[in-house]
């Protein structure tokens, strides 16, 4: 236990000197650094000399009692530095919850009734010890937020695309469009809205996304459609990943959508590129295959007209239809092999054929 606290001071201020002796041993068993007052008034001074990590007061001093040390912490300027430092109470007497309630508004951390154990004193030291480091690394973080607020908000002002963060239960707690297009320059109406509100995806519920998280992969990659209104959808490429504090506990998602509107537009046309590219070969195709056996055919039909002059009627008659029909064939493929851009008409039961008068 020697080297579990090496460095934590403790300073006990309490008019009783068996206490300091007893306690005295066991926090410095287990590793701590411990200091004496008897009085409260020498404590508050010794408190601005060695700043320690926590201070344990008794509430039951003569003159300057525990509730007049925390109370001059609170409201005495000169002691305006000791604010940020733990103070347990510890005392003999019975308190009603209104002036336990009025200590901890004061500034106290915590209590512990006498008489205790070592063990009991060891346990919420370490307790209000951690609480303690756990507020420090807060406002800290919250200290640099704030001195690079600046920086932030011309990084969120400028990311090109949407960003967004969660409480556990999935309600959105910040948004930003940035400088993208998703909002349409209105501003996203976030009140009481969760994640499944703004976002359709393969997830439906925020439970069910929180497992996926937790469970595989860091972070979740998926398409998705931003409901930006009522009758507005836009197609969005979502990442979304777990937001945790600096001791890895969970405190939502965090989340990037970015616009895939231009995306789907260069797909689309895409598309009808290979669309078009693949008529115009099986337009090729076709031209080449029908040509080829109806040359022969309208030569063969001249022959039969030119070397049959005295034909009977229906016979020239036939053969001129076949001429005419042949020849009706060839124009039509020609005219098909020129187009680069078809347009599709409805034929029957649904079905779509080129349109030979408007396409081009």
């Amino acid at each position: 236990m020697s080297q579990e606290h090496p460095q934590k001071t403790i300073l006990l201020v309490d008019d009783d000197r068996t206490l300091h002796a007893l306690q005295g041993f066991a926090l410095k068993k287990n590793g701590y650094r411990m200091y004496s007052a008897y009085d409260g008034r020498e404590g508050l001074d010794m408190a601005l000399e060695i700043m320690p990590d926590l201070i344990l007061v008794d509430y039951m001093m003569p003159r300057f009692t525990g509730g007049d040390f925390i109370h001059a912490i609170r409201t005495d300027e000169r002691y305006r530095t000791l604010q940020s430092i733990p103070v347990i109470m510890l005392t003999a007497a019975e308190h009603d919850e209104s002036v336990i309630r009025k200590m901890m508004e004061d500034g106290l951390s915590s209590y512990l009734n006498k008489p205790f154990g070592h063990h009991e004193l060891l346990s919420i030291l370490q307790s209000t010890l951690f609480e303690s480091e756990k507020k420090v690394r807060e406002h800290r973080m919250l200290a640099e937020l704030q001195s690079n607020q600046a920086f932030f908000t011309t990084l969120l002002d400028n990311f090109p695309g949407l960003l967004f963060t969660t409480d556990t239960a999935g309600k959105i707690t910040y948004l930003t469009t940035g400088k993208s297009n998703l909002s349409d320059g209105e501003k996203v109406d976030v009140a009481d809205k969760t994640i499944v509100d703004l976002f359709s995806f393969e997830h439906s519920t925020i439970q069910s996304l929180l497992e996926t998280l937790k469970t595989g992969e860091k972070t979740l990659i998926t398409e998705a459609a931003f409901l930006a209104g009522p009758e507005s959808t836009i197609p969005v490429e979502l990442h979304v990943t777990l937001l945790h504090n600096d001791d890895l506990e969970i405190l939502g998602l965090l989340g990037i959508a970015r616009d895939l509107r231009a995306v789907k537009q260069l797909e689309t046309e895409k598309l009808e590129r290979e669309r078009v590219t693949a008529i115009a070969q099986a337009l090729a195709t076709v031209n080449h295959e029908i040509n080829n056996p109806l040359m022969p055919i309208l030569g063969n039909v001249q022959l039969l007209q030119d070397e049959l002059s005295g034909m009977p009627a229906d016979v020239t008659e036939k053969l001129e239809s076949i001429r005419s029909s042949a020849e009706r064939i060839g124009e039509s493929v020609r005219k098909m092999s020129t187009i680069s851009q078809p347009i599709l008409k409805e034929y029957y039961n649904g079905q779509m054929i080129i349109d030979l008068e408007k396409s081009s």
